[in-house]
């Protein structure tokens, strides 16, 4: 096998070998060696075809979605679990005083109150399931990422990611055997300091926030401080009208499911055990 090019040694090393820094999750076994087969033999950008598809395909298909989705929501997980049992009370709270209803000699049509517990608690659960929080949303507010409640000094932060810079070098082939043949752990030149975090350089370790203060410092907090997070006013009106949508589909389907329990409520005959 022939050395790779210098233009696709970094790009080979760090996202192309199933154990780089930063390998790419989605790109398949066969994808995967056609890049390996193809790039010691050409420059060509087709040599990278398979893998450019797969990025293509899951920044169209799920990380855009996705972002989409974070960026809309005005609440923090442990919001979202709070939210979601208090919607579920009040629905489990609304089938109890129903199943009472209907063992009393009450009029049926009594049970239609039901949907004052069961419409609430449905639009509240759906909205919750899109980490979005009806209250936070009045008030046109959203709760504080992690990283926006424990900010880092850049100047600190750049200081303290001024590290050596290694660029890779032409591999040859190696002995070994499959998709890392010849990519051993070498192979690297020495370029000089770079500042800036890790995570903003095209060649560098693996993505993760693990080692980050605000990580750290949000992990130590309790979960209901996490529920009662500062805020910060929305004034995007593009993202204000997407959970204006969101909570508009919210209020529908739980006025649908409401309704749905209180007329199939309404066909069961009273029992008449409780006067």
């Amino acid at each position: 096998m022939q050395p790779f090019r210098n233009e696709y040694c970094g790009v080979i090393k760090h996202y192309i070998v199933a154990s780089s820094p930063r390998a790419l999750k989605h790109l398949s076994k066969h994808d995967r060696q056609w890049c390996l087969d193809a790039a010691p033999h050409t420059t060509h950008p087709s040599a990278l075809l398979p893998a450019f598809l797969s990025v293509e395909d899951q920044l169209r298909n799920t990380l855009y979605p996705n972002f989409i989705r974070w960026t809309r929501s005005n609440s923090n997980r442990a919001s979202k679990v709070f939210l979601q049992t208090i919607s579920v009370l009040s629905i489990m709270l609304g089938l109890g005083m129903d199943i009472l209803l209907i063992l009393s000699s009450q009029s049926r049509f009594l049970r239609m109150l039901c949907v004052i517990l069961w419409w609430p608690g449905f639009t509240v659960f759906i909205a919750a399931c899109k980490d979005i929080c009806l209250l936070l949303h009045y008030r046109n507010v959203r709760e504080l990422r992690p990283w926006e409640i424990f900010p880092s000094d850049d100047k600190e932060a750049d200081q303290q990611h001024v590290k050596d810079v290694y660029i890779p070098s032409p591999v040859s082939a190696g002995s070994g055997s499959g998709t890392e043949k010849g990519l051993g752990v070498g192979g690297m030149s020495f370029v000089g300091k770079q500042q800036g975090k890790p995570s903003m350089r095209t060649f560098g370790p693996k993505n993760d926030y693990d080692d980050e203060r605000w990580y750290g410092l949000y992990k130590q907090r309790s979960v209901w401080s996490k529920v009662l997070d500062k805020t910060t006013p929305v004034k995007n009106p593009t993202l204000r009208a997407m959970q204006d949508r969101t909570i508009f589909y919210s209020v529908l389907w739980g006025g649908l499911l409401a309704t749905t329990l209180v007329v199939g409520s309404l066909i069961v005959p009273p029992v008449g055990i409780i006067r």
